[in-house]
């Protein structure tokens, strides 16, 4: 059987990811289970550890440890470097890689819609995690301007860059 999850500190609890996760596995006839880890602020590192020696096939992580991830994984993929976040670790053989899967899921949704950023002027509303991977997907679409709203100005006009 499979294991899988989400890490975070006591939001793990509150989060709806194991209900979901647990429905479509059941569905599909999967044989897998996906619980909530809640990890200590200072335990970051042992939790990490903790997927590779216990054999967890992946997890996501959530607030407030997706960049507190980065420095135990093996290695990152290219939009979790960009980003400077981790929401999915895969466990493949011991080998911990860090994902975010933001970017190629706007991206792909983006194209399931039909819209195409492509020398457009965009706008982004937040300045949170989200909103930083929808301004690379934006970018990486080829978006001629990103205009980004929210109410630290500071940190949305850093996020949106020249």
């Amino acid at each position: 059987m499979k294991v899988l999850g989400i890490i975070s500190d006591e939001r793990a609890f509150k989060s709806r990811s194991p209900g979901m996760h647990n429905r479509v596995i059941q569905q599909l006839g999967m044989k897998a289970v996906y619980v909530p880890f809640n990890v200590l602020p200072d335990r970051v590192g042992q939790a990490v550890e903790g997927i590779r020696a216990l054999g967890i096939a992946g997890v996501n992580v959530t607030v407030p440890y997706k960049e507190r991830v980065i420095p135990f994984l093996d290695e990152l993929a290219a939009e979790a470097e960009a980003m400077g976040a981790v929401n999915t670790i895969v466990n493949r053989d011991g080998r911990l890689s860090g994902h975010n899967t933001d970017v190629t899921g706007l991206i792909e949704s983006l194209a399931a819609m039909n819209v195409n950023p492509a020398g457009r002027h965009t706008l982004v509303i937040g300045a949170g995690g989200a909103a930083r991977a929808a301004v690379y997907a934006l970018k990486k679409m080829g978006a001629e301007r990103v205009t980004v709203a929210g109410r630290d100005l500071e940190r949305a006009a850093a996020m949106a860059g020249p």
